[in-house]
């Protein structure tokens, strides 16, 4: 096994990342060549502590990355038509109730993806702690498979419900009452929730760390490596989406839900199988101290500090009265303590923030690195917390979406009746958004990043890709809330000319006369902002993370998405007596005092506070600032910096040569 935890313990793994010394707002010429030079000495003891040859070290991380499509293969593959399922005969779960679980479902797996990133840091390690993962996920995964081999309610679950009860509303409306029943009450609910539990676990601890595992492989390449693998970590993860949703999701409406969830899961076994190949090629980490209880102990301290300094102050103001010295002694003692005040790189008592207090420096019991990877924690949480609105949106695409698109015409002939020969999956849509982000990932990180760094040296670039993919997410609610008009004023209008009534697995959707393919611009705008907000905030959740902390700020990041996707579950609970029901309590979106719409700019208005917040609060607190911002390298070269490119070149040249010598030690902590 290859370990690097002897590289782990530099005291200033992560000061490079930290804001330094400023003058007037920006970094003083001094202050960012020790910054560079810190930098530098970190790559440079990375790589020579990386002794895995070129084979090993393109293999690990390209392994991470195969075993991650086909992960997500498994994963889009049971919740691309996850709501049809539930929905449609032998379970009969309501439309609501389906939407709910889906969205505990997100929220499950990604809240307790900050526990597998504790877990990780903490106790087992990276590499465990996603083995072990992967064994849950596998047997809670073949569920599925079970319930599905027989199209009927299987014998371990309770039938509470059947269609005999259903009643139709009106002669001339194709609509029918289902009985109102909580989700507990459904057909098969226990073991719906229990998979939920048992694969949101798994799943939640596979994200938190097989990312950031990943990114160990290809740490010793520089940062601008690690943001490319994130990058087309991200792509593989849309290839695997892709893959479902264009594959998958057809044969699972089309031919049999068996079929279609006992391929995925022989995939999940293979991306199992595959990870275990690779475990000759990987850095394995060792786990750190728990971080939790390093982040508590240092606030405590930092209680403890300030209060010894308040006693203090106060011992010394009774020391001065008692004294009553003349009042030019007095002067000079207040001259003197005003001086020593000043640490030796001019930080005041008075200007340091609150957990400083908990370093050695200012009378705690800390060193400055452990200090400094707890105060980065603030940024890093409240930009997390700032984008759950975003999260909020971003799961609508497997929800609201496709309960739209199941209203909607799944066929392209002409015709409003019969049984047509082939009709478009609903969860294809989403293949618009996969194919957005697999295009324009590329796209991106090869010509337009590149250009606006030289082009826009004073432009914040990561704040504004935040921005502007929180913008296109409201654009997309936005137009899926215009779409919706459409589609419901056709249906109420006229609803004998204007609907179609659809079988799908023996179960009838009436639908508007509106062709499925105009949720294609939604779709398209999702993935839009799936480019410039995910993949940015994916990537400072690792960079910006210390590396005892990696996993759990992962974790972190992965929790406010979840987070998100509980808040809209409380939105769709606040919303349902607009959406889905009326005085007859019909379980659908086509009852005529249905307001659908009124959900999608409702999402909306709490994105565009969403970006205002944002916006208000990064101009004050600057929340992402990544290692090669322009601005840097314009205030560098404006303060006149003597750390020039011979040192970067010095650097290269000392790098080759130890890597070809193959008996030399790894450089000491």
């Amino acid at each position: 096994m290859i370990t690097s935890a002897e590289t782990d313990n530099e005291p200033d793994e992560r000061t490079s990342l930290l804001p330094g010394s400023k003058k007037n707002g920006y970094l003083s010429s001094s202050s960012y060549q020790n910054q560079q030079k810190i930098y530098l000495n970190q790559v440079l003891q990375t790589a020579l502590n990386d002794r895995r040859s070129a084979f090993q070290q393109n293999v690990s991380f390209r392994i991470t990355l195969l075993v991650y499509t086909l992960e997500r293969f498994a994963f889009y593959g049971l919740i691309c038509n996850y709501i049809l399922y539930l929905n449609k005969q032998p379970l009969d779960w309501k439309s609501f109730n389906a939407s709910l679980i889906l969205l505990i479902f997100f929220g499950v797996l990604n809240i307790t993806s900050v526990i597998g990133g504790w877990v990780a840091d903490s106790f087992l390690g990276k590499y465990t702690t996603i083995c072990l993962s992967f064994v849950g996920y596998i047997v809670g995964y073949a569920a599925f498979p079970y319930l599905s081999f027989y199209n009927k309610i299987p014998d371990v679950c309770y039938s509470n419900s059947s269609r005999s009860n259903w009643s139709r509303i009106d002669e001339d409306f194709p609509f029918f009452v289902k009985p109102d029943r909580p989700l507990i009450q459904e057909t098969c609910s226990w073991i719906i929730i229990l998979t939920v539990v048992v694969i949101g676990l798994s799943v939640g601890f596979i994200r938190a760390n097989l990312g950031p595992f990943g990114a160990d492989q290809v740490t010793s390449r520089g940062q601008t490596m690690v943001f490319k693998y994130f990058n087309w970590l991200y792509w593989s993860i849309n290839l695997g989406s892709l893959l479902a949703y264009s594959v998958l999701a057809y044969i699972q409406q089309n031919k049999s839900f068996f079929l279609g969830f006992t391929i995925p899961f022989f995939s999940l076994v293979l991306s199992f199988v595959l990870f275990l190949i690779g475990s000759f090629s990987y850095i394995k980490n060792d786990a750190e101290k728990s971080v939790i209880t390093k982040v508590i102990r240092i606030i405590q301290e930092a209680f403890r500090s300030v209060k010894r300094q308040k006693n203090f102050i106060k011992q010394k103001e009774r020391e001065r009265k008692m004294l009553s010295e003349s009042e030019d002694e007095q002067e000079r003692f207040d001259t003197y303590s005003t001086e020593n005040e000043e640490d030796d790189s001019g930080t005041s008592y008075k200007t340091i923030s609150f957990l400083d207090n908990a370093k050695i420096r200012f009378g705690g019991r800390f060193a400055d690195s452990d200090v400094d990877d707890v105060k980065s924690l603030k940024r890093i949480l409240l930009l997390f917390a700032l984008l759950i609105p975003y999260w909020i949106l971003y799961f609508q695409i497997e929800t609201s979406y496709i309960i739209q698109g199941l209203h909607m015409k799944l066929f392209s002939r002409s015709e409003t009746i019969g049984i047509p020969a082939f009709m478009i999956p609903a969860a294809w849509l989403s293949i618009a958004d996969n194919v957005t982000v697999l295009f324009m990932i590329p796209l991106m990180d090869s010509l337009v990043y590149p250009f606006m760094r030289r082009r826009f040296k004073n432009l914040s670039i990561e704040s504004t890709r935040l921005v502007f993919g929180m913008s296109l997410s409201a654009l997309s609610v936005i137009s899926a809330g215009i779409l919706e008009s459409v589609r419901h004023n056709l249906i109420t209008e006229d609803p004998q000319a204007n609907t179609v009534v659809q079988i799908i697995d023996n179960t009838s959707y009436v639908a508007a006369n509106l062709n499925i393919l105009w949720q294609i611009p939604q779709y398209t705008l999702t993935g839009l902002g799936e480019v410039f907000c995910s993949v940015t905030c994916l990537y400072y959740a690792y960079s910006e993370a210390p590396k005892s902390m990696q996993s759990m700020i992962m974790g972190l990041f992965y929790f406010f998405s979840g987070a998100g996707s509980l808040a809209g579950s409380a939105i769709l609970v606040l919303f349902k007596k607009i959406i889905y029901t009326n005085s007859k309590n019909i379980d659908d979106i086509n009852c005529s005092s249905c307001r659908f719409n009124y959900y999608f700019y409702s999402l909306a208005l709490v994105q565009m506070a969403g970006i205002g917040i944002f916006i208000l609060v990064d101009c004050k607190f600057v929340l992402v600032r990544c290692k090669y911002d322009g601005n840097r390298r314009e205030r560098r070269e404006s303060s006149g910096a003597d750390f020039d490119q011979r040192e970067f070149s010095a650097f290269e040249d000392e790098l080759n040569l130890n890597k070809s010598q193959n008996e030399i030690e790894p450089i000491d902590s």
